[in-house]
């Protein structure tokens, strides 16, 4: 499972940070190798009975994992969103797009002199010639996106009522089954909470920051979280991620009427 905890190079931290925020969902590592409690790669699926792998499918899998910051408590999550709402999951679909995101959104989000040694740290085939020689390749990935209905924001620029879109990396899609070992399954009408980075001028879903921090169910009883009593504050939310979680902290109702506040 790819999780970054080392350092980065002394001055770039600001830059690592926002690229593994924002682009975290679509940096593929592939697997070569699995344990023995993993599941096989590069020929069938398989699920697990008593104890042993059994063939369901005959098509090819891939497994693989991306790359995530983890962030140390709940203000720097916060703060690296675009957009914090509950929404109810309405349904799922399967594509195989194009995940490159286009020159000008990376340019934007480098917040400094665009010389030479910048654009080789964000572009690892730029070789020099400024920007007119930097070109994007397509890199078509099979994704997962649910449409979901939005309920309470409380950061960011949607609207309730309004039904947005969530991408993740992985799916089946027609004979390409590509298992993301760090994805959720979002099921069709859960209620949860999402803390997301939307690209607010490109058509495209948002994605998640991280799968580990980035998804909580609301628990049964809530129905409005700006409305919750004084009793209701110190509530937690559950964590819809599911295995070895590195995130060191929870998140209340109270956190969330705190975001609104701020």
């Amino acid at each position: 499972m790819g999780i970054l905890l080392a350092q980065p190079v002394k001055g770039v931290e600001k830059i690592m940070k926002k690229v593994l925020m924002v682009l975290g969902s679509v940096l593929v590592i592939f697997l070569t190798a699995c344990s023995n409690n993993e599941i096989p790669v590069d020929y069938e699926i398989y699920e697990q009975n008593e104890g042993h792998f059994v063939v369901i499918s005959e098509q090819p899998v891939t497994n693989i994992a991306s790359d995530y910051f983890i962030y140390a408590n709940v203000d720097d999550l916060a703060n690296s969103a675009t957009d914090i709402f509950r929404g109810e999951v309405l349904d799922v679909r399967v594509e195989y797009r194009n995940v490159a995101l286009p020159l000008e959104a990376i340019l934007d989000m480098i917040d400094e002199e665009l010389t030479d040694e910048v654009l080789s740290m964000w572009f690892p085939t730029y070789f020099g010639g400024g920007v007119e020689a930097i070109v994007i390749e397509s890199q078509y990935e099979v994704v997962t996106i649910n449409r979901i209905l939005v309920l309470e924001v409380f950061q960011g620029e949607y609207q309730v009522g309004e039904i947005i879109e969530i991408m993740q990396s992985g799916g089946a899609y027609g004979s390409m089954i590509v298992n993301s070992t760090t994805s959720l399954t979002l099921d069709i009408g859960e209620d949860l909470v999402f803390f997301a980075h939307t690209w607010s001028h490109l058509e495209r879903p948002s994605v998640l920051l991280n799968p580990f921090q980035s998804v909580y169910r609301v628990p049964a009883g809530i129905d409005y979280i700006l409305a919750a009593t004084s009793d209701e504050l110190g509530i937690r939310l559950e964590n819809l991620f599911i295995g070895n979680n590195p995130s060191n902290f929870e998140i209340t109702i109270g956190d969330l009427i705190d975001m609104i506040n701020r």
